[in-house]
């Protein structure tokens, strides 16, 4: 709740559009109300994002503009990305990498934060803009990049992917009430996407690299302080309500186990055998320790590769 009321929360009033987006075209503009996404109603930045990238050609926006009620009917826009995002020096982004997202073409190419990009297929890139241009405008072609670490020059290929985007920004609600409102949705949101994430791996969508240990969170946690500390209290957040689901979730040794067997207890009328539940606590215990240092072993093998 601090978080929101300090720096406030992005909600769905259009502050930026780019010109040459296809949202622009359709005739949205700075300050119109987005309130739903086809038949879906939204109140946050990450509601409007979600219901977007769930359409691949097409939705429809219906916005407030001047109290009166508009649709438009928005065609999906695509670039060429490679997972990467500039470090900000007085207010001008460099071609310094500050964060290099995991999966991503970049990372899996071995582009790493702290890179200075030189050059793209021989084009020499001095502003982030030529280097984000160059990558969007690249076809989907392999991009050859030029970039320096530790004073060395170094070469990489990457094959970049192409990705809906979003041509616009929206405000910043600063205000008590969004503080409140905004900071519940937040840790709902949150909750919710731990719960898809559960979901697609037990589908087999998403791998064990899914999942980070404590190396891992270390790195990420290096990441959201290069962006400022915006990203980085909101990782911290993120993370104090990760601990909090898990220590929830029914597996023996854990908090979420001992509301089972009282539960349980509940049920049957009278109490279950100390000794046996602490047998189950023990192999718990045991699983959750090879749950440990599987994930540990696989951030180590990131950080080698």
């Amino acid at each position: 709740r601090v978080i929101v009321l300090a720096y406030g929360i992005a909600g769905t009033t259009v502050d930026y559009i780019d010109e040459n987006a296809t949202e622009f075209a359709a005739g949205l503009r700075p300050g119109d109300k987005i309130i739903k996404i086809d038949d879906t109603r939204v109140r946050y930045w990450e509601d409007l994002t979600n219901e977007i990238i769930k359409h691949e050609d097409q939705y429809r926006l219906t916005v407030e503009r001047n109290n009166i009620e508009q649709t438009f009917d928005i065609k999906q826009n695509y670039r060429y990305i490679v997972g990467i995002s500039p470090v900000e020096t007085d207010g001008t982004y460099t071609t310094e990498l500050a964060v290099v997202n995991v999966n991503y073409p970049a990372e899996k190419a071995g582009l790493k934060p702290g890179d200075k990009i030189l050059s793209i297929n021989g084009v020499t890139t001095t502003t982030w803009e030529e280097v984000r241009s160059n990558i969007a405008d690249s076809g989907g072609v392999n991009l050859l990049i030029e970039f320096e670490r530790d004073n060395q020059i170094q070469t990489v290929e990457v094959m970049p992917e192409n990705q809906i985007t979003i041509g616009f920004y929206t405000r910043m609600d600063r205000s008590i009430i969004s503080a409140v409102t905004g900071s519940i949705h937040r840790v709902v949101f949150y909750i919710t996407l731990m719960f898809q994430l559960i979901g697609m791996m037990i589908t087999g969508q998403v791998g064990s690299e899914a999942v980070a240990g404590p190396i891992g969170i270390i790195s990420m946690v290096g990441e959201a302080a290069r962006l400022g500390l915006y990203p980085l209290l909101n990782l911290m957040a993120f993370i104090n309500i990760n601990l909090g689901f898990i220590n929830l979730m029914p597996v023996p040794a854990l908090d979420g186990s001992r509301l089972v067997f009282i539960a349980i207890e509940g049920i049957r009328g009278k109490r279950i055998s100390p000794e046996k539940e602490g047998y189950i606590h023990f192999i718990g215990f045991v699983f959750l320790m090879a749950l440990m240092f599987f994930v540990l072993y696989k951030d180590i093998i990131k950080i080698l590769n």
